[in-house]
């Protein structure tokens, strides 16, 4: 994941930054659906917090937003550089690699 990031930020060819997106989208969107429908049904059965399962789930709507948002733009659109080295795509790193940890 963190390869396509760099390549998002950094590669100025149209067509790699392309495929680094698709690939974002792909990897994230099997992510989120895999805890969508096993995970977060479990938690809220099962955690000290059923409220944390709710809470990824809307953090979860907001990364598909802005990916559906991105998706639509260019790479080379001025408005998709800054939306995505804005603040709002650290969530999106976040998740992939630290939304499971900490529900006990």
């Amino acid at each position: 994941m963190q390869k396509y990031f760099d390549i998002l930020n950094s590669q100025s060819d149209l067509r790699a930054r392309q495929d680094a997106l698709n690939n974002v989208v792909i990897l994230l969107s099997e992510h989120a659906v895999a805890e969508e429908t096993i995970l977060y049904p479990v938690l809220r059965n099962t955690a000290k917090d059923p409220s944390r399962a709710d809470k990824s789930l809307h953090e979860h709507q907001v990364v598909k937003e802005l990916l559906e948002r991105l998706r639509k733009m260019s790479p080379d659109d001025a408005n998709f550089k800054a939306l995505f080295k804005g603040a709002s795509l650290v969530p999106i790193n976040y998740l992939f690699k630290n939304n499971t940890n900490g529900f006990k």
